[in-house]
């Protein structure tokens, strides 16, 4: 089986029931492009037995929606258990024709007809699940596959597919415990005409490997596939190893890989070459591998562990580092490493007054309560809410450090605790975490205010890349005057 994890301010009551709004469910963006997503993108927490349920959503950006296809997969870890149109594009009737399978083998498929129609932005369906008994922990993906948006007779072109993801258990699956092939994007936000690679790699534990076969699925809209360059994993292409590949630039590659005197085998095999096409919406976008199939001898390795990776593409250039704090539009997560000469909200906010820093707040964990400071501690993160369209800077010439100066700490109390970062230099959630090693078991962020969503989430105990944007606190970095949140079992003290 195949297990595919992929300064003084006046707060109003307006401003504090906004940011419980977005912090608990997310802010909604406005669609830079037609788009279907699953929506939550993660359901997290799951037990064998649990039901759960997500939205298939749509956004056709302003273009009339006469009809829809698409298919969503899933792991057979999951039963589909109902499936129910929300009614986005009329009852259905004569004018409004849908077809469903909801058959239980991995994939649903659904279509929907609209003889009068219009533009169309909302929740389409929302499918049902439960998980199954016996169900691994691990972390799951929910794949939107060949997806089609019509307008009249012609598909509406630039679609952007956002997949799900569900998690059972902590979400970790440790590469290196089960065989697994994964392939992971060179990090960054590229931009069009921007060139990047990605990387796909085998473990096979103590099996030998005497073949390998894939696709890798991507979207051919935004991305082309320049080339891919065998790494000579398993020797060099000759009459032992012998290689087949399409590179046919349509949106789905593959590649099968035999070698005639097998071993054990752990390393990267492919690096596949992409470049950004030009007029690629801003979004992120899959890197899917499917169908894959490792052989030893003639049979197939039972358990094997598939990784997929994400890629952000982004038409704003990237600008030099300013000196101080970004506030982005929006809400931002903030935080102070050393305790500040004057470290009074009015004195590090002067800039700026209540009609564009118009709120902040400090999510205590200990209390659960949100609290309106009137001093930035050290340790502690802070929401800070930017009422402008643009961005603006804290002045580092208000965050000058105390000295001398007790070092900081900070008491957390079982559950998330909003945290800043322990130091003035970058450093791994490892290394800055260590404190309170043994009680921490997640640690998530930074906030992204352009999208709403965290960065990274980062597990203790795990080492590299696990799927997406979930990776170990070896490579979860953490940095100055950027906050998180910290899941901890019990009260303990960062330090």
């Amino acid at each position: 089986m195949t297990n595919k994890k992929t300064k003084g301010l006046v707060v109003s009551t307006t401003s504090l029931l906004i940011f419980c709004a977005c912090f608990i469910v997310g802010i909604g963006l406005a669609a830079a492009a037609p788009s279907v997503s699953i929506d939550p993108a993660l359901v997290d927490g799951l037990a064998p037995g649990d039901p759960f349920s997500v939205d298939v959503n749509v956004d056709s950006d302003g273009s009339t929606l006469s009809a829809l296809e698409l298919s969503l997969e899933y792991d057979n870890a999951f039963s589909v258990t109902g499936a129910t149109y929300s009614g986005l594009m009329g009852p259905q009737n004569s004018d409004v024709f849908i077809v469903q399978d909801l058959t239980d083998d991995g994939e649903i498929s659904f279509a929907i007809a609209d003889a009068t129609p219009a533009a169309q932005a909302g929740s389409l369906l929302t499918v049902d699940f439960e998980v199954k008994v016996g169900a691994a922990d691990g972390l799951y993906p929910l794949d939107l596959m060949d997806v089609m948006l019509v307008n009249g007779g012609d598909a509406i072109p630039g679609v952007v597919i956002n997949d799900g993801e569900a998690e059972i258990g902590d979400g970790v699956v440790v590469p290196g415990e089960d065989p697994f092939v994964q392939i992971v994007a060179d990090p960054g936000v590229f931009g069009e005409g921007d060139v990047f690679d990605a990387v796909v790699s085998l473990d096979s534990v103590d099996d030998t490997v005497s073949a390998v076969e894939f696709d890798m699925m991507y979207h051919s809209g935004a991305l082309s596939v320049t080339g891919a360059t065998y790494n000579g994993l398993m020797g060099p292409e000759s009459t032992d190893v012998f290689i087949v590949q399409d590179l046919t630039d349509d949106g789905e590659i593959s590649f099968a890989l035999a070698d005639a005197t097998p071993f054990p085998q752990a390393g990267d095999f492919l690096t596949i070459h992409f470049e950004v096409k030009a007029g690629a919406a801003d979004g992120f976008y899959d890197l899917d591998l499917k169908d894959v199939t490792v052989v030893d001898g003639a049979a197939p390795l039972p358990d094997l562990d598939v990784f997929d990776d994400t890629v952000e593409l982004s038409s704003v250039p990237t600008v030099p580092p300013v000196e101080g704090i970004e506030l982005m539009p929006g809400w931002s997560l903030i935080s102070i490493p050393e305790t500040l000469e004057n470290a009074s909200i009015d004195n590090v906010l002067q800039d700026f007054n209540s009609s564009v820093i118009d709120s902040i707040f400090y999510d205590n964990a200990c209390t659960g309560a949100m609290e309106v400071p009137t001093d930035f501690e050290p340790l502690k993160a802070y929401w800070i809410h930017n009422n402008l369209t643009e961005s603006v800077v804290i002045n580092d010439d208000y965050l000058i450090p105390q000295v001398p100066s007790t070092p900081a700490s900070l008491t957390l109390c079982e559950g998330w605790n909003a945290i800043g970062h322990t130091a003035d230099v970058e450093l791994s959630a490892e290394i800055s975490l260590t404190s309170i090693d043994d009680c921490y078991s997640k640690v998530k962020g930074p906030w992204m205010p352009t999208t709403n969503e965290y960065a990274f989430v980062g597990y203790n105990g795990v080492e590299g890349v696990i799927n997406g944007n979930h990776v170990g606190t070896d490579v979860f970095n953490m940095n100055m005057y950027e906050g998180f949140y910290v899941f901890v079992d019990e009260e303990c003290v960062l330090a």
